[in-house]
């Protein structure tokens, strides 16, 4: 009888670490077609993926040279809606500064705003939405 239970109870620790493992760390894939900075550095377009754990930190990593970023702690943005909140990348663009990364929205409904540069002309701005997908 002791026996069953420990077995159960090591098998039910067991899928408990493992869905934890699993809602811990959110990634995500998609396809840049355009230079952008983030978090002060630029990077070249192309395939990135990228990463969102518990505590909304947020990283982004390059899959042709594995270069890699944390881009922090975002400010989380709103309550996560599944059906609403396609997951995306958002980018502030001005005519002479470029893209910038402002906003993160992961897979499971959660968004993070990060910090952006002040805007030193008074050039066109817009956004560009890059949403996540099957990068290569």
């Amino acid at each position: 009888m002791k026996k069953n239970l420990n077995r159960t109870l090591l098998l039910t620790a067991a899928v408990l670490t493992i869905t934890a493992a699993a809602y811990a760390q959110s990634i995500s894939s998609a396809a840049i077609d355009f230079a952008f900075r983030a978090n002060g550095a630029s990077h070249a377009a192309g395939a990135y993926t990228v990463t969102a754990d518990a505590n909304g930190v947020v990283a982004l990593r390059e899959k042709a040279t594995g270069h890699t970023v944390q881009l922090g702690i975002g400010v989380r943005e709103g309550t996560p809606n599944y059906k609403q909140d396609r997951p995306r990348l958002v980018f502030s663009c001005t005519e002479d500064g470029g893209c910038n990364l402002s906003q993160v929205w992961i897979g499971d409904g959660r968004g993070f705003s990060f910090s952006q540069p002040k805007q030193r002309s008074s050039g066109l701005a817009s956004l560009r939405v890059v949403y996540f997908g099957a990068a290569e």
